[in-house]
C-alpha cells in the first residue's frame, strides 16, 4: 500500500511551545481554527499533530491542503486519506467513496488542488512519535495489534499491508472495552493517542487514549 512512502515518524521534544493533538478534522477546519484560538496558539513556537481523517463529510476538505502546507502542523493517514488515494487507482473505489464515505466535495475540487492534494496526502505516515517532557506519545489514527510493542509495531509498519490495514481501520480496541473485557497497556510508548471511533468525550483504556 504506502512502502514507498516513511510510514513513521519521530519528532523530539519541543522546548519551545506546546504540543497539541486533534482527533478526526472531517472537513470541519473552522471548528480547529477556533480551538487554535482559544488556546492562543502560536505558530512560531508550537506545533499540531492531526490523527488522521482530515478530509471528507465537512463542508471544508479542500483546505486540507492550506494545513499540510504549514510548517506547525503534522498529521498521519487516517482511513479517508486511504480512500482518496485509492481511488484514484480504481473506479470502483471512487464509486464508492464519492456515494458512501463523504467524497462527494471531489467533484468540485479542480484538478490543480486535486493534484496538490494527493501529493501532499500521499506522503503522510501512518504513525508518529512525539517525544514530550511527559513521556514519549504515540499516534496512530485507529489501533495497533494487542501482540505488538510500540516498537516492532513502527518496524513492520513500512511493508505490513496487514497491518497497515489495521491501523487504519480497527476498532477491535474499543469493541473489547465496551463487552467488559481487559485491555493491557501498550508495552514500548508511555501513551497511544488513536482517533477513527466517534465517542462523546474522550475514553482512556490502559494507557490509550481514544
Amino acid at each position: 500500500m504506502f512502502t514507498q512512502y516513511t510510514s513513521f515518524k519521530f519528532f523530539p521534544r519541543n522546548r519551545s511551545g506546546r504540543d497539541f493533538v486533534v482527533g478526526d478534522i472531517h472537513g470541519m477546519f473552522a471548528a480547529l481554527d477556533a480551538l487554535l484560538a482559544q488556546v492562543d496558539f502560536s505558530p512560531t513556537k508550537d506545533r499540531v499533530f492531526a490523527l488522521g481523517d482530515l478530509v471528507d463529510r465537512g463542508t471544508e476538505s479542500v483546505r486540507a491542503l492550506d494545513y499540510l502546507c504549514q510548517p506547525w502542523f503534522y498529521a498521519i493517514k487516517g482511513n479517508h486519506e486511504f480512500m482518496l488515494l485509492d481511488a484514484a487507482l480504481d473506479h470502483t473505489a471512487m464509486n464508492n467513496w464519492i456515494k458512501h464515505n463523504g467524497g462527494e466535495w471531489w467533484l468540485k475540487t479542480p484538478d490543480t488542488l486535486k493534484i496538490q492534494l494527493r501529493e501532499q496526502i500521499a506522503y503522510l505516515p501512518l504513525a508518529i512519535e512525539v517525544q514530550t517532557a511527559y513521556g514519549h506519545f504515540g499516534l496512530v489514527h485507529a489501533n495497533m495489534p494487542f501482540n505488538l510493542n510500540w516498537q516492532t509495531f513502527i518496524k513492520n509498519l513500512n511493508y505490513d499491508a496487514d497491518l497497515q490495514d489495521y491501523a487504519l481501520w480497527s476498532r477491535e480496541r474499543l469493541k473489547r472495552y465496551q463487552l467488559g473485557r481487559y485491555s493491557a497497556n501498550v508495552i514500548g510508548i508511555d501513551w497511544l493517542l488513536v482517533g477513527h471511533s466517534p465517542l462523546d468525550h474522550p475514553k482512556c483504556i490502559a494507557n490509550v487514549y481514544f
